[in-house]
């Protein structure tokens, strides 16, 4: 968003013609809770790869996490398109904004699941909030 702002408008005295343009940062109400995916999950590492489970990426996506996404979507992504942060990222963000950035616990049942572990899951993320 973009604010106009004249000269008069500052106190500036005598007012000249003057127009300062200002850009507002975009609000991005997941993003601390992207980050702090990332560093649970992979350590940051968009090269990661969990063997037994398949997951890939920086935010572990599983396949079937990739095909359930795919049919969702109509997307044809691979598993190895999930090293790519920019593609993880959409992944990520077309489950978890079905959920308010602040509903911590449903996020991270979306994403991670609801195991015995989803505690454990929880308490991580928070650690990098």
């Amino acid at each position: 968003m973009c604010i106009a702002i004249s000269s008069t408008q500052l106190g500036l005295c005598p007012p000249d013609k003057t127009l300062i343009i200002g850009m507002e940062a975009p609000v991005k109400p997941y993003e601390k809770l992207w980050l702090a995916c990332c560093m649970v999950e992979s350590s940051n590492d968009s090269l990661a790869l969990n063997i037994p489970e398949g997951a890939t990426g920086i935010v572990q996506i599983r396949p079937i996490k990739l095909l359930d996404y795919n049919q969702r979507t109509g997307k044809g992504y691979h598993i190895r398109d999930c090293y790519n942060i920019k593609i993880s990222k959409e992944i990520w963000y077309y489950y978890v904004s079905k959920f308010s950035p602040d509903d911590l616990v449903g996020i991270c049942r979306e994403w991670n699941g609801k195991g015995i572990k989803h505690k454990e899951y929880i308490e991580k993320i928070k650690k990098h909030l």
